[in-house]
């Protein structure tokens, strides 16, 4: 037993999915990274009133009242110390004093608008936490716009004694040979922000892993409605596309999952207008034949508290499938 390794400094692993073989443990994990936007704002000089009004309505850590009671000088002053020195800042801790020093000048100036029992719990506070905790604080409510989270999803190699071997890719990118390129067609999705992107070069919901006989792990990108093939390594050997078959188009919010290898053909299960279904590939890539799965009837518990309700069934979904020594799939499901 052992802890999953950070994807990177400070981004704690989350598991997903996993396989083995003989070189071997894969585990599909992700995690979620806090990151800055780049700052994109104009330089006080050239602002509008209404958009220094809009800054002081996004980027501010005083109380309505103060702002009210601040001069039109006052609040000039505000926006161009935010964006020259708390918008720069990370944390308190990385402050010269020097730079510590002009702000907690500049946030004591402003606290001396609030009202009275805001004043009493500001120093408090100080009293309390210190200034690099207020600091802190501060930074974090005026950067809140500018901040965004990344998920970042990798796959994991490790020895059967829990050493890390290798995990990528790194930053979801996927590093495809110039041959693979141009052999694969562009793989078009629609991301949630933004124009559609080719997914063939970047992970973007992978949920399931499974591996050959020949050590090559496969990547089910159900967001990027794709299948993924690297070597024990981390390099992509094959990309394709989840195909459709005969079956109605395909849904990559799929809840129906599921990623098995048997007999030199991979079985991918997904969801095709709310029916769950697998498809069969060969190695390469290459549809075989798809087809419906048979309906898996569950007992049906009451929503949230999860208690059976006897005598009815519902609907189950297809969570993962295996297969097993007689080269039979099994499902699993919910």
């Amino acid at each position: 037993e052992w802890e999953l390794a950070d994807i990177k400094p400070g981004v704690s692993a989350h598991f997903i999915a996993l396989t083995a073989d003989n070189n071997g443990i894969y585990a599909l994990v992700k995690g979620t990274e806090h990151v800055l936007k780049p700052i994109q704002i104009k330089r006080l000089e050239e602002m509008t009133e209404e958009e220094k009004r809009d800054f002081l309505n996004t980027h501010t850590f005083v109380s309505g009242m103060a702002m009210y009671n601040a001069t039109k000088e006052e609040k000039d002053h505000y926006i161009d110390f935010t964006i020259q020195h708390l918008m720069k800042a990370v944390s308190a801790k990385e402050l010269d004093k020097s730079e510590k020093d002009q702000i907690i000048q500049f946030l004591t100036y402003y606290k001396n608008y609030e009202p009275k029992e805001n004043k009493n719990g500001f120093n408090r506070f100080i009293q309390e936490q210190g200034w690099d905790q207020y600091i802190d604080n501060v930074l974090e409510c005026v950067n809140k716009s500018r901040r965004k989270e990344l998920i970042q999803y990798r796959i994991q190699h490790y020895n059967m004694l829990g050493d890390l071997i290798r995990q990528w890719p790194e930053d979801n990118r996927l590093i495809l040979s110039e041959q693979l390129k141009t052999s694969t067609e562009p793989i078009m999705v629609s991301p949630a922000e933004g124009p559609d992107i080719d997914s063939r070069e970047i992970l973007i919901n992978p949920q399931r892993i499974t591996s050959d006989s020949m050590g090559s792990i496969y990547c089910a990108d159900y967001g990027g409605n794709k299948i993924v093939k690297f070597n024990p390594q981390g390099d992509v050997e094959n990309v394709w596309r989840i195909e459709d078959g005969n079956m109605p188009a395909y849904n990559y919010f799929s809840p129906q999952r599921g990623l098995a290898v048997n007999n030199e053909k991979l079985y991918l299960v997904s969801e095709k207008q709310t029916v769950p279904s697998i498809s069969e590939y060969d190695l390469n890539g290459n549809l075989l034949r798809s087809g419906k799965i048979p309906s898996m009837s569950v007992p049906a518990r009451v929503p949230i508290f999860g208690l059976i309700i006897p005598f009815l069934n519902e609907e189950g979904r297809v969570t993962d499938i295996a297969a097993d020594e007689k080269g039979d799939l099994v499902y699993t499901g919910l």
